[in-house]
């Protein structure tokens, strides 16, 4: 399993109890593009994804919500890459 699973794996175990920087190291393991928002927020767009996912962070953690999305929005690209590879 390499650095990228395992951090994936953690972040998916636990949803609840997830950093910024945790969240924003996977989307960039897995290609997406950060760019500064308005005031907390960034923003992270992949060029196979329509939707830029959205990360806003107001204390420790990373709301549970937000996470989700993210996790959404890898899968969506895991699954274009599966479906390309066959």
């Amino acid at each position: 399993m390499t650095k990228r699973e395992k951090r994936l794996e953690k972040i998916r175990q636990n949803s609840k109890n997830v950093s910024k920087d945790d969240l924003e190291q996977v989307l960039s393991d897995f290609g997406f593009i950060k760019r500064e928002g308005k005031g907390s927020h960034t923003v992270h767009s992949h060029p196979d994804i329509e939707t830029p996912v959205i990360i806003a962070s107001h204390g420790k953690h990373v709301p549970a919500y937000i996470v989700k999305k993210a996790l959404e929005a890898i899968d969506r690209l895991l699954n274009e890459e599966t479906s390309n590879d066959e």
